[in-house]
């Protein structure tokens, strides 16, 4: 009983976390690259995090905030493996403007981004 009492606590604090994230807004300074050339690469193990593959693409930047640039892949989709399942997400490259390199990923997730460390994005910056 004491464990059905704390669920909606739970919940509660992964919906303020989620909605604490980045809000990314219309591009109103110049990124770092017109683009980003990407090969294919994934994240998670689609077991107890969910796997996304990012497709080669060209990834354009979209959205910022005062942090980073969001790079989103054109024409494709990222996918989602998720014990068994398989489905589309919003997705893409998150580059922090005091960066050389993106080493971020982010997932739209509720009202907000959730952002994940990524080292070695098979990328090149299209300038």
């Amino acid at each position: 009983m004491h464990r059905l009492i704390n669920l909606p606590l739970v919940f509660a604090a992964t919906a303020l976390v989620v909605s604490c994230g980045p809000r990314p807004q219309a591009i109103t300074s110049t990124p770092q690259a017109k683009g980003l050339r990407v090969n294919e690469f994934t994240w998670g193990d689609g077991i107890l995090l969910k796997k996304y593959s990012f497709p080669k693409a060209v990834y354009q930047p979209e959205k910022e905030d005062k942090d980073a640039f969001y790079y989103y892949p054109q024409n494709a989709q990222v996918r989602v493996f998720d014990s068994g399942l398989r489905y589309g997400a919003t997705a893409g490259i998150r580059w922090e403007k005091k960066k050389v390199q993106p080493d971020q990923i982010f997932v739209k997730a509720g009202p907000g981004m959730a952002v994940f460390g990524k080292k070695d994005i098979p990328v090149t910056p299209i300038n």
